[in-house]
């Protein structure tokens, strides 16, 4: 009875230590995942980026409309990427299944988890050489919070206005921040505080000049 209770407080004494030594390094842990993975999701981006800028050389210098008849920006996008994994981020947990997207009129407009990332709305069918700044347009961001629709057409027009107060949104994927693919092809982690609402000298925005 003696060795049963001492097996008994021996078992918790280990049990406790054990979910104390998890509950410190997890966080550890998932801050080295968010570190790893950023340089791979600014990657993507700017593949996304430059196919996006290769895209509207072939179609009269415009970008894709969203949505279209014959599908999204990500059916747009592929031909230039040739890579399904491209639209996933490697941090996101929200995460369907990558879909397969070289057939990808199949995907649209129901299908989800097609993308993680979401394009520019603003920027639909707009010329590339009449929205202003390139380097400072944000025409991708990360997405994907679990209740969005990511297909082919996932497109947002600003951040949501929930997610710049929300830690566990997107906006705060990657160690409190998150990456932003820019029209002229590059990518930039920024914090959601650096993204303009609105148009601003010298900030990050999403609304392209006036045509």
């Amino acid at each position: 009875m003696r060795f049963q209770k001492e097996l008994g407080v021996s078992l918790a004494c280990t049990l406790f230590i054990s979910g104390f030594i998890a509950a410190v390094l997890f966080p550890v842990f998932n801050r080295a995942r968010g570190t790893q993975c950023g340089p791979m999701c600014s990657s993507k981006l700017k593949m996304i980026g430059i196919g996006l800028i290769q895209y509207t050389q072939d179609y009269d210098e415009k970008y894709p409309l969203v949505p279209a008849r014959n599908g999204g920006w990500v059916e747009a996008v592929y031909p230039y990427v040739k890579n399904a994994g491209v639209f996933q981020c490697p941090i996101e947990v929200n995460r369907e299944e990558s879909q397969e997207v070289s057939n990808a009129a199949s995907f649209y407009p129901k299908t989800s988890g097609v993308t993680d990332y979401y394009f520019n709305s603003q920027l639909r069918g707009r010329m590339s050489s009449s929205i202003g700044d390139r380097a400072r347009i944000i025409i991708l961001g990360e997405g994907n919070d679990g209740q969005d629709v990511t297909d082919s057409s996932y497109s947002k027009s600003e951040i949501p206005i929930s997610w710049r107060t929300d830690a566990s949104s997107p906006a705060f994927r990657h160690l409190g921040g998150a990456f932003y693919g820019f029209a002229d092809g590059h990518a930039k982690f920024m914090k959601v505080s650096e993204v303009s609402t609105n148009w601003k000298k010298g900030g990050y925005y999403f609304q392209p000049a006036k045509p």
